[in-house]
């Protein structure tokens, strides 16, 4: 779930911890006190209650705890983590998560209240060390995605002389600061990429700017390893061409198949349904050559040339801004990293202007005042297909759910309906640890990963998928474009929507 529901009973949260899922606590709702009091006012002292509900599972047992003790562990928690109240919950959820872990296993004359509260204390001091690291990491990304000031005169010294100096490194030092400056990964990615955790890939990334700060030294210039850090976050890597990349793919590819390369016609086969192939699909009919036979791979509709693409200004129709939460549940749940303006995402260009929000059930019963729809996006412009970026927020639904649709409009009065499905066109925005992260649709792909403070907490990383439609109608022109929720318990959004002709 993007935002982690507050859970409303017991069972809930139960459940969910059973399964190896996450659950928050919030004050003291979602506990019932007339049912804990049937406990209290029978006389069973707190060790018959945990012995309870660790020999029986009575989780009536388990309330009446939990009610009891409630305020102590909050207010510790809200205090050590300096009046944060989301993680003071996170804190709560924790200490109690513990509780029922160990149950069967807390001596009998424990003092309970004695023995939460020192629970509250180790996890509130892990929490807080937790969310300053983080904090030092989304500084450092802010830094590392601001728009790139003017070359410097230090950025003209090091240009010359550094790809030089980097192939002077030995390759695991290079490997780290290529993945974190040139294509800036934090450093939980570059850790994945080398097979290291966070810390010693900081470690190794700091280490090897150095080496290559004293090898620029040498070379005459003089350079701080803070200033060489700016300097490759700013400087380093250049946007290239929308439309570039995915053009010189396709001729690569046919290149590849013209030289008779072994196993290419059957490696294409293999993924023509695949985003491989759909590339070499875009990139026009496939001359192959094999075993002296010839023949073409071409999409149902022959495609035009590829990389005339024609961005869709949202503005009129955002709700949400990316710079901040357009949710209520944390205050900093965003999509800050993203950035605002014309990205390339997957060979496909978006202008990103914030976030187009729809209502779902689940938030519409929670009282959110969100939009079912939003009407008459114009367009008014011939196109074959259109590509999405967007994903899910809230509770999810079955795989197959319908949770939006995108209603084409022409200009002869017709229109054309293009559903978008749980699990086959999208998932929830967060991806949990352990949640499902595969879509079956073979025209969407991950288009971009991201971070956020509450995902950071909660071990989940962010991600919008970009999904590839064809125009039922592509010789018609679209008028205009309706994004419409379908009211299933997924609450859909969209940020970016580009038409390729």
């Amino acid at each position: 779930m993007g935002c982690p529901a507050f859970a409303l009973t017991l069972r809930e949260i139960l459940s969910e911890h059973r399964n190896g899922g996450c659950y928050c606590l919030k004050e003291n709702k979602g506990l019932n006190p007339e049912a804990t009091n049937g406990l209290q006012s029978r006389g069973l002292s707190e060790a018959e209650q945990l012995e309870r509900f660790a020999k029986r599972g009575d989780e009536e047992a388990f309330r009446s705890l939990v009610e009891a003790h409630f305020n102590l562990v909050y207010s510790s928690a809200l205090r050590q983590v300096n009046g944060d109240t989301h993680l003071a919950q996170d804190v709560v959820q924790s200490v109690f998560a513990d509780l029922a872990r160990k149950a069967a296993v807390l001596p009998r004359r424990t003092v309970l209240a004695g023995w939460l509260y020192e629970a509250a204390r180790r996890a509130a001091a892990k929490a807080v060390r937790t969310e300053q690291r983080r904090r030092m990491r989304e500084k450092e990304a802010i830094i590392m995605n601001e728009p790139a000031p003017e070359p410097a005169a230090d950025w003209e010294e090091i240009r010359p002389i550094l790809d030089e100096a980097m192939g002077q490194l030995k390759s695991q030092d290079r490997n780290a600061v290529l993945l974190h400056y040139f294509e800036r990964k934090g450093y939980r990615g570059v850790g994945a990429a080398l097979g290291i955790t966070d810390d010693a890939a900081q470690k190794r990334v700091s280490r090897a700017l150095e080496k290559l700060r004293k090898l620029l030294v040498r070379r005459g210039v003089t350079v701080s390893a803070g200033a060489l850090a700016i300097a490759l976050s700013a400087h380093a890597v250049h946007a290239a061409p929308a439309g570039l990349s995915f053009s010189i793919g396709g001729v690569s590819l046919a290149a590849a198949s013209s030289s008779g390369l072994p196993g290419f016609v059957t490696w294409l086969l293999e993924h023509i349904s695949s985003s491989q192939g759909q590339l070499v699909a875009a990139s026009g009919a496939l001359l192959l050559i094999t075993a002296g036979v010839v023949g073409f791979v071409h999409a149902s509709q022959p495609p035009p040339p590829p990389g005339r693409f024609t961005t869709i200004d949202l503005t009129r129709v955002v709700n949400g801004d990316i710079t901040a939460s357009w949710t209520p549940d944390y205050g900093s749940n965003h999509l800050q990293q993203l950035s605002l303006g014309l990205r390339v995402l997957k060979s496909v260009p978006f202008d990103i202007r914030g976030v187009v929000q729809l209502q779902g059930a689940s938030w519409k019963a929670k009282g959110r005042p969100l939009p079912e729809q939003v009407e008459g996006i114009p367009v008014g412009r011939i196109a074959h297909r259109l590509h999405i970026l967007h994903a899910n927020s809230a509770h999810p639904d079955p795989e197959g759910t319908t949770v939006a649709r995108l209603i084409l409009h022409y200009p002869d009065g017709t229109q054309s309906e293009l559903p978008i499905q749980q699990g086959v066109h999208c998932l929830d925005w967060w991806a949990w640890p352990k949640s499902r992260s595969r879509i079956t649709d073979p025209h969407t792909v991950v288009a971009w990963t991201g971070r956020n403070p509450p995902a950071d907490h909660h071990d989940a990383r962010l991600r919008l998928f970009k999904t590839m439609f064809a125009n039922p109608e592509p010789e018609k022109e679209i008028k205009t474009i309706d994004y419409v929720s379908a009211m299933a318990d997924s609450a859909p959004f969209m940020v970016g929507l580009t038409l390729e002709e």
